[in-house]
């Protein structure tokens, strides 16, 4: 991949990825998250193959842990954020990929209210970035706020 070529998804946010195959990968894995329709971990899998240095399907993966797992998968999400190649990996990532990085570690330190409120402002300013979008709700749902 080259440093500086990067993608962008179907709803026009920069990608840290100049690799097709690991943006559609990602998005695929997206789309089963969003719909419930299967599990995205394979695909999660197959994004960070096609581009072992790009952080979102990473974190992606953290936080499919973090919302759906059991406490030993929070563990190995927490687990996850801290790993060497994400946290190098996040040094070179857009900020939205930051943002979502910061967000998912709040939540996985338990505070709920502050990883909605990053989410909040990553769609302030990216209104179009539907993972921001479902994490956001799941985090409301989970607060027991439905109409935030």
């Amino acid at each position: 991949m080259s440093a500086t070529r990067r993608l962008q998804d179907d709803r026009g946010n920069v990608l840290g990825t100049g690799s097709e195959d690991a943006s559609l990968a990602a998005d695929m894995a997206l789309w089963r998250m969003v719909t419930g329709q299967g599990c995205p971990l394979a695909d999660l899998r197959a994004a960070a193959e096609h581009d072992p240095n790009w952080a979102l399907p990473a974190l992606m993966q953290a936080g499919h842990l973090l919302m759906n797992g059991s406490a030993s998968q929070h563990t190995q999400a927490l687990q996850g954020l801290a790993e060497a190649p994400l946290v190098r990996a996040l040094t070179h990532a857009p900020a939205r990929e930051q943002a979502h990085a910061q967000a998912l570690q709040r939540l996985a330190e338990g505070h709920a209210g502050a990883a909605c409120r990053v989410w909040d402002r990553l769609l302030v300013e990216q209104p179009c970035d539907l993972l921001a979008l479902y994490w956001a709700q799941r985090c409301d749902l989970h607060r027991g706020e439905p109409t935030q």
